[in-house]
């Protein structure tokens, strides 16, 4: 493991590139609603049940890591919060995502659901975000 010594973010890889920034989720949470800020949080603690991570904030989103980053909160809207799952094959077969794109050039798919209440975080979707940590975790090191 290797921590970069400007932001203190641990990866796997020895000077992995990434945005050292000063942005914060208090930031990132500055402005929203109790709603909002309720359900980012329980989205935050129901991967926690999943797995070991950090929470990492960027410049335009928040990212969750373990060594390599496999989800990505995208938006904070008025009463909502949208996620963003990179996986390596399309899964069509669900109610939880609202579009899947192909990355081009790659061999990766974005899947994008958007939490409107506690519920969304549902069997299904903690299914996906299991699948998520798991498999670019396990992926480390061998690309």
């Amino acid at each position: 493991m290797w921590t970069c010594p400007a932001c203190q973010l641990t990866f796997n890889r020895t000077n992995q590139v990434h945005s050292c920034n000063d942005r914060t989720l208090d930031s990132f949470l500055n402005g929203k609603s109790q709603a909002t800020s309720d359900l980012f949080w329980h989205f935050i603690e129901a991967y926690r049940d999943i797995g070991e991570f950090q929470v990492h904030p960027t410049k335009s989103m928040i990212s969750l890591t373990n060594g390599v980053r496999f989800a990505y909160v995208m938006r904070l809207g008025k009463n909502f919060v949208d996620v963003m799952f990179p996986f390596e094959q399309p899964y069509e077969d669900n109610e939880c995502f609202y579009r899947i794109g192909s990355v081009p050039g790659a061999n990766q798919f974005n899947h994008y659901c958007r939490l409107v209440n506690k519920d969304d975080v549902n069997a299904e979707l903690k299914k996906y975000m299991r699948i998520a940590m798991e498999f670019r975790v396990g992926q480390v090191g061998t690309s």
